[in-house]
């Protein structure tokens, strides 16, 4: 009866988490969020970390896999000390190895964006690196490009904007 009892419960049905973008062509380099840019810029610390961060952001902003390759070892050479080619070229390949979509780490996120130094959120800043384009396309619709001019807003608004989210 115990096995009976099993098959007339309800099953759990899984959910699918995919990024969804909502343009087909890539997104440009002025459109990333002030901590892609940063990272784009150059590293002291905390290189490995934006390593995989720069993959999976820039795979979201629909870049191919050449134009991912090239960007990143340009980002590379910027870097204080340079990571492995062999170690660069594990984690591309790792990456584009996976059938699922991967998201960056979310911006609240103490162990990327804050511990390494290139949280600097303005006003589209939001959850996840992946909706700043996004944000930005959205609110200047009749804009062809991104000033960058914004008011700023600290990273502490934006924690407990989240911590709100979650009680409600």
């Amino acid at each position: 009866k115990a096995l009976e009892w099993k098959s007339y419960q309800p099953k759990e049905i899984k959910k699918e988490f995919r990024i969804r973008t909502k343009t087909k062509k890539p997104i440009q380099e002025d459109l990333f969020p002030p901590c892609m840019k940063l990272i784009l810029n150059g590293l002291n610390d905390g290189k490995k970390r934006s390593l995989f961060s720069l993959l999976v952001f820039l795979r979201s902003m629909n870049w191919s896999q050449e134009d991912i390759e090239k960007r990143i070892k340009e980002w590379n050479i910027k870097n204080s000390q340079p990571l492995n080619n062999r170690f660069m070229n594990t984690q591309s390949k790792w990456h584009f190895r996976q059938n699922r979509e991967l998201m960056p780490a979310n911006c609240y996120s103490d162990l990327f964006y804050v511990s390494i130094g290139v949280c600097k959120p303005d006003q589209y800043c939001w959850k996840n690196p992946v909706n700043y384009p996004f944000r930005v396309m959205g609110k200047n619709k009749n804009l062809k490009k991104y000033d960058g001019l914004m008011e700023l807003i600290t990273y502490e608004t934006i924690r407990n904007a989240h911590r709100a989210e979650k009680e409600d």
